[in-house]
């Protein structure tokens, strides 16, 4: 949920400040070690990140990367207006990949290091790796080698939705999750990672679909209510919202709609200032009484 959290804070506020992330930002270091692993290189340690131009649609940006202890390469790329901020490598990929075949060729110059990683490593790494670049690139390996075997592939698709949803790469983590649904239609935990990777997104209806799909299979699961009524409360639905979360509580979820907390609490506070603008005053019936029994002054 914290990571939810942060992910929502992080897109309502780049949406509100319509700008682009700095070159040296966490966010584009981020996108920028997604494409890296897209491309099976891992996370090479990026330094000397320097801006080389801007405008409204994408900034261009230069840095040194190497992989391991090998020599820096000069690379430069683009931060895309998207949203996510996107990656889009313009130089220095092909200098990459040919320093890290060296590295990690053995003496006799055929086998690559990453053939040496076991599937045990990969499970690890695809659940475990602190490093969300290794942890695409050990599920992209587990998926490959698990064509028979749907429970490691569904398991190996949830984590890689897991890494891409840490990189607010809402559409590949919607992807994943979908595999991950495909293979194990009957596990909720597909449609509410979806529906929260769809939500933060900004496609609440579509949200709502999915979390109506995880009540169906197992209508006694408190995060799903608890999801939805955040859902719920975007589209400013406070009474939807309001049962959903009584829900959640009595399923024994403690503190429901804490991870749409502001966003919650603005919405009770304007419809207890609308209900109190409508409330007209009434007359108290003893004030009446006294009135028409006040003596006329005529």
């Amino acid at each position: 949920m914290a990571t939810l959290i942060v992910v929502l804070l992080y897109w309502l506020s780049t949406m509100l400040r319509g700008g682009l992330p700095a070159c040296d930002s966490h966010v584009a270091r981020t996108a920028l070690s997604q494409m890296l692993a897209t491309e099976n290189l891992g996370t090479p340690t990026v330094s000397g990140v320097e801006t080389l131009s801007s405008s409204a649609s994408e900034i261009s940006c230069a840095a040194k990367v190497k992989r391991g202890g090998g020599h820096n390469v000069d690379m430069t790329y683009v931060i895309l207006s998207e949203q996510p901020p996107k990656v889009k490598i313009t130089s220095g990929l092909d200098k990459l990949e040919s320093a890290d075949r060296s590295e990690t060729t053995t003496e006799a110059g055929k086998h690559p290091a990453s053939a040496e990683i076991s599937p045990e490593d990969d499970e690890r790494g695809c659940a475990q790796a602190e490093d969300i670049g290794q942890r695409v690139a050990s599920c992209g390996r587990v998926i490959e080698r698990s064509s028979e075997n749907l429970e490691h592939r569904a398991e190996a698709h949830m984590h890689r939705g897991d890494a891409y949803f840490a990189m607010s790469d809402f559409g590949r983590a919607i992807l994943d999750y979908e595999k991950a649904i495909t293979l194990r239609p009957t596990n909720p935990e597909g449609f509410i990672k979806q529906g929260a990777a769809l939500s933060a997104g900004g496609e609440q209806a579509k949200a709502l679909e999915s979390y109506e799909q995880a009540i169906r299979i197992n209508p006694k699961n408190a995060t799903v209510y608890d999801a939805r009524g955040c859902s719920y409360v975007a589209f400013s639905a406070l009474a939807k919202a309001e049962a959903d979360f009584k829900k959640a509580k009595s399923l024994g979820n403690t503190s429901p709609g804490e991870q749409c907390r502001e966003m919650l609490a603005e919405l009770r506070a304007k419809s207890e200032s609308a209900v109190a603008h409508n409330k007209k005053p009434q007359r108290r019936s003893d004030d009446y009484d006294a009135e028409q029994e006040a003596p006329s002054h005529r």
